[in-house]
């Protein structure tokens, strides 16, 4: 099993990774984070928890960035997959215009 971190922008985006994440029996979750941490909490949950994998969803291609770049910087080579569930974000006016398809990417 994998070790995991989840990022979320929402609780409910949260909820539904874990689910599908322990559906497939692959993964452990170390830590399912409901909202995004700041820089200082996603550097004590690297340390903490010490994922082989990290998950995020969030709501812009902006902010996916920047914790991507974040991660980068704290543990380099650490893969991180983004998940998007863009039927939590239909009209809501942060959401990435033109984002992906629902998914992992």
């Amino acid at each position: 099993m994998l070790r995991t971190v989840i990022l979320a922008s929402y609780p409910e985006a949260a909820s539904q990774l874990r689910a599908a994440l322990e559906e497939s029996n692959r993964f452990y979750i170390e830590q399912s984070a409901p909202k995004l941490p700041d820089s200082k909490e996603l550097e004590l949950s690297l340390r903490v928890h010490v994922p082989d994998v990290v998950f995020v969803e969030v709501e812009s291609l902006e902010k996916t960035t920047e914790i991507i770049h974040i991660i980068e910087a704290l543990a380099p080579g650490l893969p991180v997959v983004e998940a998007h569930f863009p039927r939590l974000h239909a009209g809501d006016p942060r959401a990435a215009p033109g984002a992906a398809p629902a998914g992992f990417h």
